[in-house]
Order: C-alpha cells, then structure tokens, then sequence
C-alpha cells in the first residue's frame, strides 16, 4: 500500500472494507453541502449538481450545491477549512487543485495536501489542443510545421497562468521543438473568445469546454491528452499515438472533505458517492460532458494524487515558472 502522510490518508486503509458499510454512517437523511468553487453552469458545476441529484436518490441525504467562485477555486477550499471537520461540507473540484496549486502558489492560507482528504474521484476528463481561424492546421503535425516557421514564436490561450493547460503548453512546446508563447486569460470563456476572433491561434482547454465549438466548426480539436480516442470524438488523435507520451494527461473532478474528518463519516461519504456514480442519469450526464465516471479505491486514489503531485512538481521546476501569490 502506497502511503501518503502530507496527505492524511491514515484514514484511507482498507480499500474495499468501506464499500460493506452502510449509506447512512454519517446521519440518516442529513444535509450535505457540496461547495463548487466556479461560477454556475460550467462543467464542474453541471457535474456537482448530477452528482447531488443521484447522491440524494442513493441516500435520502439533502444535497446543496453551493457556488463560491473566486481566485480559481481558491474560494472554495478556504470555505470548506472553516466548517466543521464533521462531513457535512465537502468539495467538489478538479484534482489538481490539490497536486498542481502548492507548486504554483507560495502563499497559500492553506496546505490542500495536508489541510483536506479525499472522499473518491467523480469523473475524469482530459485536455485538448484545439486550432481558431489564425491558423489554418488541421492537424497538430500542420500546426507544429506552421509554430516552427513562425519567428518570434506562437502564442497558446489558456483560462490563466499555472493552470494544468498553461504546463500542458510547456511540454509540447519543450518536446516538439517550437517557441510556445502563453497567453494567460481570466477564464476559459476569454480565451476561446479570443481564440475564435483570430487573435491567438490555439486554445489549450479541458476538452469538455472545447467540444462544442469543434462540433459546430468554429474550432478544430487537434489532439487530447487521453490514453486512446474517444468513441464519440473517434476524429480526433491522442498526443501519445502522435508520438507525445508525455501528454497523456488525465484529471479528475473529485469530492474532497476537511482534513480531520472521523473514519466513520469519511467512509460513510466515500460509499454514498460511489453508489450515486452507479447512476444511469449520472453516467449519461457525464457522458454528454465528454467526462467518465471514475472508480477507484481509497488507496488508488491516494497514489494517483501523490503520482499528480510530484509529477505536476517537475513539470513546474522545469518550465521555470515563478510561483504567485
């Protein structure tokens, strides 16, 4: 068994001993709030309100999404570290909120390794390069060739500076040789808006976000970061069978709870969650997200996080960016 001490995860023996426990450890009929740390009507708010839905179907327990958008979700663990360590408050966000934030920003009012736990992963999505109207590659081989003739390099958009698609521009452009310029946005809304105007050629996304404009043509997905193609995008090639390994990237959107939280509660969340994700309503939403639904024991998932931690950590050194505030 992988162990993980920054990370609490004492509390996480025993991999499958949790699913025999009942639904109800926590309370019968309890009210869970379930913070999402973004604005209403993205990817992870539409997948927190799924998960609420098949969640309270499972258990009877009232589930209440609660938007806190803000400083990249930042907002929202910091909301979670004030309540009760009791599981009546968990998070849902992307994993590398906790991997990826501690190598990024230094001053933290919080340690995510050491400061949350983890309940169970939700769903895995990947990212995507996609190409606007300023260059005129329909495949990533044809945008490399045209990155490589441009002097001065080429910019790349992303929804904001040490975001997992800000080092997902880095690799590529340290492995295929090109000068990739980043362009940072306050949110993956002004980047594509950008990208669509013309006035940056790629788009680095979660590929959730991207998929529409692909589909209605305003934009061309070139690659993904996944470990092989996608039955409903079967058009587009992985980075890893172009010959980018280092690309295959994978993140999850993941229920986190205050570290400090009792065995108990933490085993009794971890069953409701997986109970909901058994869900045919769940599964089809996640599905039309282009996300699936993720399964793992504890253990897993704590080897999984500390694999993204200290991979995330090299990719950050190496790319020679200056963590913020």
């Amino acid at each position: 068994m992988i162990r993980l001490p920054r990370l609490h995860f004492a509390s996480l023996c025993g991999a499958l001993a949790w699913l025999a426990l009942p639904v109800h450890a926590v309370q019968a009929q309890d009210t869970i709030r379930l913070l999402v740390g973004f604005a209403p009507g993205g990817s992870v708010d539409t997948a927190a309100r799924g998960l609420a839905e098949a969640w309270h179907e499972a258990t009877g327990d009232a589930i209440v999404v609660e938007n806190r958008p803000g400083a990249g979700g930042r907002l929202a663990i910091d909301g979670v570290l004030r309540e009760p360590a009791d599981g009546h408050t968990v998070i849902l966000m992307p994993s590398e909120s906790v991997t990826l934030f501690p190598h990024v920003y230094h001053d933290l009012p919080f340690d995510p390794m050491a400061d949350l736990v983890p309940v169970a992963p939700v769903a895995d999505y990947t990212f995507a390069l996609a190409a606007g109207p300023a260059v005129a590659a329909d495949t990533l081989d044809g945008y490399l060739n045209w990155a490589r003739s441009e002097q001065g390099g080429t910019a790349y958009a992303t929804p904001g500076a040490g975001t997992a698609m800000h080092f997902a521009g880095f690799l590529l452009g340290e492995a295929a040789g090109i000068d990739a310029v980043h362009t940072p946005y306050r949110g993956g809304a002004l980047a594509l808006n950008d990208v669509l105007g013309g006035h940056v050629p790629v788009l680095w996304s979660a590929l959730p976000a991207a998929v529409g404009p692909h589909r209605d043509g305003r934009l061309r997905l070139l690659a993904h970061t996944g470990a092989q193609r996608l039955d409903s995008l079967p058009d587009v090639p992985t980075f890893a069978e172009l010959g980018f390994p280092q690309l295959q990237l994978r993140e999850s959107f993941s229920v986190f709870a205050r570290a400090g939280t009792a065995d108990a509660d933490l085993d009794a969340l971890r069953q409701a969650v997986t109970t909901a994700l058994t869900s045919s309503t769940l599964s089809a939403l996640l599905e039309k997200l282009e996300m699936m639904p993720a399964s793992m024991s504890p253990d897993e998932f704590a080897a999984q996080l500390q694999r993204g931690y200290e991979s995330w950590g090299e990719t950050v050194s190496n790319s020679g960016y200056t963590p913020q505030n």
